[in-house]
């Protein structure tokens, strides 16, 4: 007599409940993720935060906005220190530069920088005005800019863009650094023209 074997029937492996649950969550956490970069990249000049959409690099350093200063203060008093200087400047946009409380604008000084770079490269400064602008008219943004200035003997000083002898301050230095962009700014003048970059930055105040 022969034996036979009985075949054992197959079963497939039952997958949970819970796992299935898991992957779809996955899935659904990369669709939206695509939607949120989607709609990023949607519209030129904003970006979306926090389901918000804000102003974002509507101008870029290749091509600056040229704006003009209404204004510039020296809303500081003269002390020991070299880099003593601070100025409030109001700047005209003309509304083309909107931005909200956090951001930053690029100014982008005629340069020479300390690598002979003509323009200058571009600078970031907090702005420090309100999104309508010191005078509420949507139109200017305001910088509150520190002119940075460094002498040897007077504190650190590594570089120097002043010819010995030559800087009217301090003559008798080694060395003496005046930083290329702050002193554009603090030196500007009513109508001067202004290249401005920008907004940037998503962290809002």
């Amino acid at each position: 007599a022969t034996a036979s074997t009985a075949a054992k029937p197959t079963s497939s492996p039952m997958v949970s409940t819970s796992r299935i649950s898991a992957v779809l969550a996955v899935a659904g956490l990369a669709r939206c993720a695509v939607q949120r970069r989607a709609t990023a990249v949607k519209k030129k000049g904003v970006r979306v935060v926090e389901g918000k959409e804000i102003p974002w690099n509507l101008f870029s350093p290749k091509a600056p906005y040229q704006g003009s200063c209404i204004s510039k203060e020296t809303i500081t008093s003269k002390t020991p220190l070299v880099n003593w200087e601070t100025c409030h400047v109001i700047m005209d946009h003309g509304g083309k530069v909107p931005y909200i409380e956090g951001q930053s604008i690029g100014i982008i000084a005629p340069g020479p920088d300390k690598k002979g770079e003509t323009p200058a490269k571009i600078r970031l400064y907090s702005i420090a005005s309100s999104a309508p602008g010191d005078d509420e008219t949507s139109k200017t943004v305001s910088l509150v800019v520190k002119r940075v200035v460094e002498v040897s003997g007077k504190g650190w000083c590594e570089y120097s863009n002043v010819p010995k002898g030559k800087d009217p301050e301090f003559p008798d230095a080694e060395k003496v650094y005046r930083g290329v962009c702050s002193s554009h700014v603090c030196d500007l003048n009513a109508g001067d023209d202004v290249m401005i970059t920008g907004p940037t930055g998503a962290e809002m105040l």
